[in-house]
């Protein structure tokens, strides 16, 4: 079963730690409920997030989970105003090929519909170095442009998308934006 790790009061202080001293924190979870209560703490990036929204978001919590807020209905969109979303589409992917189970790859290509038919834009490519044998990267981007994003966006969520989520903090806000003058232009 899927299971939070750290508790709420526990991440807040990881993630203000971090913060605290320029490093950006990415946080791997499945479930909503616990992508809410961290991205409402300021993870700079949520890595999978296949029940982020869908049918399964608002489940009864199984196991050492808690459920979702039935009542909070903001969009992909909203959720991730401030956080880059890395779905890791080709790990759901290979493991359901691998295991003949397509359950979870189908909850999170459900997932990833529904984050672009709400306009977000906040997205990376990546994957769990190692799920899945390296030189297969690719992979990520033709399952996202099968799902039905546009392959200039995927294109861009591979490059820059990346980039802003391992770049530096010392690149982040007004400082930053000054840093960047005369170097490149990333709007």
């Amino acid at each position: 079963p899927y299971i939070r790790t750290f508790s709420s009061p526990e991440t807040e202080i990881m993630i203000q730690t971090a913060h605290f001293y320029g490093v950006k924190v990415a946080v791997h979870c499945v479930n909503r409920g616990t992508a809410t209560s961290v991205l409402s703490q300021g993870a700079d990036t949520l890595e999978h997030g296949m029940d982020l929204d869908n049918a399964h978001s608002f489940r009864p919590p199984g196991r050492g989970t808690k459920p979702a807020d039935p009542n909070d209905r903001r969009s992909m969109k909203e959720l991730f105003a401030n956080t880059t979303w890395v779905p890791t589409l080709a790990v759901f992917w290979k493991s359901s090929v691998l295991a003949g189970n397509f359950d979870r790859w189908n909850r999170i290509a459900e997932t990833f519909k529904n984050a672009l038919a709400s306009g977000l834009e906040n997205i990376a490519c990546g994957g769990d170095t190692g799920a899945f044998s390296h030189g297969e990267n690719a992979l990520e981007m033709q399952l996202m442009v099968k799902l039905g994003a546009d392959w200039r966006k995927v294109l861009r969520w591979a490059t820059l998308g990346g980039w802003k989520c391992v770049r530096s903090m010392a690149w982040e806000g007004e400082e930053g934006q000054r840093r960047l003058e005369g170097i490149e232009n990333i709007s």
